[in-house]
């Protein structure tokens, strides 16, 4: 009979006596007790703050990608204002610059404001400027890193990243949609609450394992929130 002073078993705890059935637990975090046993304490305590940390990217990164969405906007606006300006530009250096000359070469002093010298300086400058703003036209309509592409669960890719984190410290295992690391993570999600169950994982894990670079070496993978920056 359980003890009733012990906290009840969790379907995580199955998960963490399989992966130590298999081999796949890391030996540094497993101490030899006096009677012989083992003990398990150090693997608890780091999936403890495992969770505990993953909630928290969990929320940072489903707001960080709140904001890229808000900025792509930001900048598909900007792009479309940049483009009125050079288009309008343009239009005027076509429409009136002939025109301009010829008035400046008839009525204008050599030493005015509206000289053919100065007029011709204007123009190019006018032209230059044109080009300016349809060259930041062009480059505000790029995509936004992070902001373009299919929808997709921010908060739980969030939750993921930490996850697998605290999966590698654990568990010489590597990160994969199928086998333990999924059970690990749904076994993770539960532990919140019963509601948190989030159905089928695979697909997500693949978003997140391409999103973070997960394939790479773990002191390699991308942070949540390093993947959107649009500069890097």
């Amino acid at each position: 009979m359980r003890d009733k002073r012990q906290p009840p078993r969790r379907q995580l705890d199955d998960e963490i006596d399989a992966l130590a059935r298999a081999g796949k637990l890391r030996k540094e975090l497993i101490s030899i007790r006096a009677d012989g046993s083992k003990d398990f304490s150090e693997v608890y305590a780091l999936i403890e703050q495992t969770i505990s940390d993953a909630r928290l990217w969990a929320l940072h990164y489903e707001q960080r990608r709140a904001a890229g969405r808000a900025a792509a906007q930001q900048y598909k606006r900007l792009a479309s204002e940049a483009d009125a300006v050079a288009r309008k530009l343009e239009a005027f250096t076509r429409k009136h610059g002939a025109r301009l000359m010829r008035a400046a070469e008839r009525l204008a002093p050599s030493e005015h404001s509206l000289s053919p010298q100065s007029i011709t300086k204007l123009l190019e400058e006018a032209t230059a400027l044109g080009g300016r703003f349809k060259q930041l036209s062009e480059t505000c309509s790029e995509p936004l890193q992070g902001a373009m592409g299919r929808p997709s669960n921010d908060r739980l890719l969030g939750f993921i990243w930490r996850m697998a984190v605290g999966y590698r410290e654990l568990t010489t295992a590597k990160i994969s949609p199928r086998g333990h690391f999924p059970r690990f993570l749904r076994h993770g999600l539960i532990s919140l609450g019963p509601d948190n169950d989030p159905g089928e994982l695979e697909s997500l894990i693949k978003t997140a394992i391409g999103r973070f670079q997960m394939k790479q070496p773990m002191a390699k993978w991308l942070r949540p929130g390093d993947d959107l920056s649009r500069f890097s």
